[in-house]
């Protein structure tokens, strides 16, 4: 099953927004007269498409990357881009209320507490990185960003889930932006447990980055994470 209704406001604090916002946030934008999310998920962008009373436009794209380990191998990926128009009155009541910059964060996200689940799960899917350490066996996670207020607030939230997530410090990345780990003292196994829950009744998810994860928890904890769906979202 999956949640397919057309939600009326951006701000109304339900499941799809909460998650959606997650993703703006994470690799995102508001521009002067739209939203913009990016998904890797056919699926996904179809199901993202029913938010504001309208239909987001929704192209898609393939990209080739060359792997970083054997140059014979090229890996395709698929992005699926939403557009969704406003008004400028829309718009200015969006920026107003979801003003990330500055020390405070972003109160006004808050209003997701409800939903603060779906919310860290845009949020990971958009901007968090999974690998597994064959070395020491045990899972990487972390959130790269351009913007060092962004990550400030994806760590705060991060901090007042359930379970709590234990984050490192946020540091300068090579690339110019910055990131964050997770520390290793975190319960990898219920916090994957907690950010995809019921996700299979909700459709609110990417497949491949929710199964990296539970792969790699699942090889270090060296046992099954348990379900991962169940009353509807």
């Amino acid at each position: 099953m999956s949640d397919d209704t057309v939600v009326s406001s951006f701000t109304t604090p339900t499941t799809k927004t909460a998650y959606l916002w997650g993703r703006i946030i994470g690799n995102g934008s508001v521009t002067d007269d739209a939203i913009v999310v990016r998904v890797g998920d056919r699926a996904l962008a179809s199901r993202l498409r029913s938010i504001g009373n309208q239909t987001g436009t929704r192209t898609h794209e393939t990209t080739a990357t060359q792997s970083a380990h054997d140059a014979t191998v090229t890996r395709f990926k698929a992005t699926f881009e939403l557009r969704y128009s406003l008004c400028s009155r829309d718009m200015d009541r969006l920026t107003d209320h979801l003003d990330i910059d500055g020390p405070g964060g972003c109160p006004e996200l808050d209003r997701f507490e409800s939903y603060r689940q779906q919310l860290c799960r845009g949020l990971l899917e958009s901007c968090g990185t999974i690998c597994f350490r064959e070395s020491s066996a045990t899972v990487g996670v972390s959130f790269v960003h351009d913007d060092r207020d962004v990550l400030q607030e994806i760590r705060r939230q991060l901090r007042v889930s359930e379970p709590t997530v234990r984050t490192n410090p946020i540091e300068e990345s090579s690339s110019g932006g910055y990131w964050f780990g997770l520390a290793d003292a975190t319960e990898f196994g219920a916090c994957t447990r907690w950010w995809y829950a019921q996700s299979d009744d909700s459709g609110l998810y990417e497949p491949a980055r929710r199964n990296k994860l539970r792969r790699s928890v699942e090889r270090h904890l060296e046992r099954s994470v348990g379900e991962l769906h169940g009353d509807p979202e």
